[in-house]
């Protein structure tokens, strides 16, 4: 659904985009320790919590997202995300992300897959024209993003070369994106949980406390799909990190960037257990600022919904006031609370926060679209922007005035809310209204879809009848989704084109097979779809 958004006082868009500007790298060092560092993100009690989503159930990556926020009846703070250097920036994913308040962890890698570029390539500047792109787009994004250059870089030992080439590469990388003035980004440094075990190991890959703003690591409880592997709690998959990182660079904050735990069929509480004891080490290691779990079954199951104690137990976690720095209705600094009202939390101590905005109206409402005003309740000078809703999913927030926005599409009649945020990361009670749109008109039909696949892309052609909302999806042979190339974009009559650069939605390359691509017109009412089959050579 398209929806405009405007504010009654008409500065809430280009206040919100402004405090995210300004939210970016600084070089002066940390705050003081109770008030943690706002120009990193670093929240000055608790940690923050965040996730890579996998898609699953046929969702895009934001329908995911949405999804698994609503199993947990919070909003995330951190979104995970992975792409390679070549990759345009930012991805729509990244703006919607960062408009609904979200803030993006980006692993920004060479391709793994290929080792290119190498690390000695990038610091003898033959990328500099690509990485210099990169940064000029990041800049012009706006949105704080915390950026991993080449993510576990231990485990590319060799192929992309030795640790100094790596050091000297990530230094290149910072100073160029310096350069362009990308001062918006956030540069986290991390590896591989088994590195630490030889501090001489990490030493050798750091490439300097002037260039880093976070440090992390990524750790697991491999078993038991791993064979050979031992259980081991979060304590032990992080505790050579926490110990090296904190005797060496104690002034940076640290972040468990990935992490997860698989069932264990001979205990089915066991995991559950697992994702409690976590918590309670996150809170005894006041340094760890941050965790992020892998929400996916690569390589094995990590998903925290693996069973129903699981759920219940991740579902505790993400709402204990510790892990919810940014709301508002936490108080306290012990970290004992649960829910929205704890009172043992660590979550902000601010109860000053932005109250509800009133009036809120629909106006010029159409199938696909509808304006929104309000009132501030009170002297709304320190609100930076809003949120809406639409039947309980975040569908956009203002970042520029009367800006529209890609929303959440929804059954008639809809319920809409709108709730005021704050510089301090505070939201306001949701004022709600319920909003009847007329039924969709019928779109146009596709049609003559053909699929020409070349060496390193498939050009995917086809004519709609009439203007319509499109989806295009790659599957591989077993009906997976592969990718997401186009999800409910709307087009004009005629012929298109679109290519697909063979990398699947987390940007990785795709191996030769069989794959099957699907043309969607329309997304409510008639809906017509063609598919067809290709074959990708060895």
């Amino acid at each position: 659904m398209q929806f405009t958004v405007w504010g009654r006082r008409g500065i809430a868009g280009a206040a919100l985009l402004a405090a995210l500007v300004v939210l970016g790298t600084s070089q002066s060092g940390r705050a003081t320790a109770t008030g943690g560092n706002p120009a990193i993100l670093e929240p000055g009690q608790g940690a923050l919590f965040g996730a890579w989503t996998k898609p699953r159930g046929g969702h895009t990556a934001l329908q995911e997202l949405a999804s698994s926020e609503q199993q947990l009846g919070r909003q995330l703070d951190i979104y995970h995300v992975y792409y390679h250097v070549d990759k345009a920036l930012p991805t729509a994913d990244m703006v919607s992300a960062a408009r609904s308040g979200h803030t993006i962890l980006m692993a920004f890698d060479p391709d793994p897959v290929n080792s290119t570029p190498t690390w000695q390539e990038i610091w003898q500047g033959t990328q500099d024209a690509t990485l210099i792109k990169r940064a000029q787009e990041l800049r012009a994004f706006g949105y704080p993003v915390m950026l991993n250059f080449d993510h576990e870089a231990d485990a590319n030992i060799g192929p992309n070369g030795s640790p100094s080439d790596y050091v000297k590469a990530y230094q290149h990388v910072y100073n160029l994106f310096q350069s362009q003035g990308a001062t918006n980004v956030i540069w986290v440094w991390d590896m591989r949980g088994s590195l630490f075990t030889s501090s001489a190991g990490a030493d050798a890959m750091y490439p300097g406390d002037q260039y880093v703003d976070w440090v992390a690591a990524d750790a697991y409880n491999w078993y038991p799909g791993k064979s050979g592997s031992n259980w081991r709690s979060f304590a032990d998959a992080f505790a050579s990190f926490h110990q090296w990182a904190t005797a060496t660079h104690p002034d940076k904050p640290q972040m468990a960037e990935e992490t997860g735990v698989q069932e264990d069929p001979s205990d089915p509480g066991r995991k559950a257990a697992w994702i409690t004891d976590m918590a309670a080490t996150i809170k005894s290691w006041p340094q760890m600022k941050a965790v992020v779990w892998f929400n996916s079954n690569q390589i094995y199951p990590w998903w925290w919904d693996s069973s129903s104690p699981s759920l219940a137990a991740f579902s505790a976690v993400a709402r204990d006031c510790y892990f919810q720095t940014r709301n508002s209705t936490c108080t306290g600094s012990g970290g004992g609370g649960t829910g929205g009202g704890g009172t043992g939390g660590g979550g902000t101590t601010d109860t000053t926060g932005p109250t509800a905005p009133t009036n809120l109206t629909a106006s010029n409402i159409q199938s696909s679209s509808f304006g929104l005003s309000w009132t501030a309740s009170r002297d709304d000078t320190g609100v930076t922007g809003y949120v809406v809703y639409v039947d309980g999913q975040r569908a956009a927030s203002t970042a520029g005035l009367s800006a529209s926005v890609t929303g959440a599409d929804c059954s008639t009649p809809c319920q809409v809310t709108v709730e005021a945020h704050d510089a301090a990361g505070n939201a306001s009670p949701r004022a709600a209204i319920t909003v009847t749109t007329p039924a969709p008109v019928a779109s146009g039909a596709v049609t003559g879809l053909v699929v020409t696949p070349k060496a390193s892309q498939v050009k995917i052609g086809f004519t709609l009848t009439a203007a319509a909302s499109v989806s295009i999806l790659v599957l591989d042979g077993n009906g997976n989704i592969v990718t997401h190339k186009l999800t409910n974009v709307q087009m004009a009559a005629g012929p298109h084109a679109f290519y697909w650069k063979l990398k699947d939605d987390s940007g990785r390359s795709v191996a030769p097979g069989t794959y099957d691509v699907r043309v969607t017109a329309g997304s409510t009412g008639p809906v017509t779809q063609l598919a067809a089959v290709f074959n990708l050579p060895g």
